[in-house]
């Protein structure tokens, strides 16, 4: 019986929790976050997408863009650990704590995303044993101390969706590819992050690819003048 009800309170959990993102983007006043998951919710419009570039084949279309993205995602010439560690670096400092993995699972990462080729979503380290975090610290450090990160890191699966919807639905020019990357690698990625952010300075006139400010001021600003 516990089961079963268990099971009940997940649906209608899942089932309200549209609901429940709207509320808490009013009640912080996160307008951006409210019409983002409004747009998510009740804008999807289902298109039909008879062929790209003429092939109609799931198959060959899947080819088509995968030799589209392979520029895109060709790796560059890594660079050893030998050549960019500083010998007078302490690599102790920069060690990462059980407390920083688990404030990076819990509080940086957003839930309900698609899984990368690994099949893992950020929800099998959030109800796994506790345990999982200690595990994560000893490989991230272990990384950090040899230089050398698993080849799986830089693995994706290159997913295309459409820019315009209003476009050409049947060119692949009208199409930007996205990856999806192993949640394992997002996690040591934001663990890294948080460790050099404050030597990550950058100019107030940037406005683009910068965390709380848009495009939207620079853009009034030029339609102005």
């Amino acid at each position: 019986y516990k089961y079963k009800l268990t099971i009940r309170n997940s649906v209608k959990a899942f089932e309200n929790r549209f609901s429940d993102q709207l509320y808490e983007s009013l009640l912080y006043k996160d307008m951006n976050g409210f019409w983002k998951t409004w747009k998510n919710k009740c804008n999807n419009k289902p298109l039909n997408i008879h062929n790209v570039d003429g092939i109609c084949d799931s198959f060959f279309i899947a080819e088509h863009f995968k030799n589209k993205f392979a520029d895109s995602s060709t790796a560059s010439e890594p660079l050893l650990a030998s050549d960019i560690r500083s010998e007078s670096t302490c690599i102790d400092s920069w060690l990462f704590t059980v407390t920083d993995v688990s404030d990076a699972i819990s509080k940086s990462l957003q839930k309900g995303k698609a899984p990368g080729l690994d099949g893992l979503v950020l929800e099998h380290f959030l109800y796994s044993h506790p345990s999982i975090y200690m595990h994560l610290t000893r490989l991230f450090n272990l990384m950090i101390k040899h230089g050398v990160v698993p080849n799986g890191f830089g693995e994706g699966l290159i997913v295309p969706l459409i820019k315009e919807k209003f476009g050409d639905v049947c060119s692949s020019e009208n199409y930007r590819g996205i990856t999806l990357c192993h949640i394992i690698s997002k996690i040591f990625e934001i663990c890294l992050l948080r460790k050099i952010e404050p030597f990550l300075n950058t100019h107030d006139l940037q406005m683009g690819f910068k965390k709380g400010v848009g495009c939207g001021p620079p853009t009034f600003l030029l339609q102005q003048v």
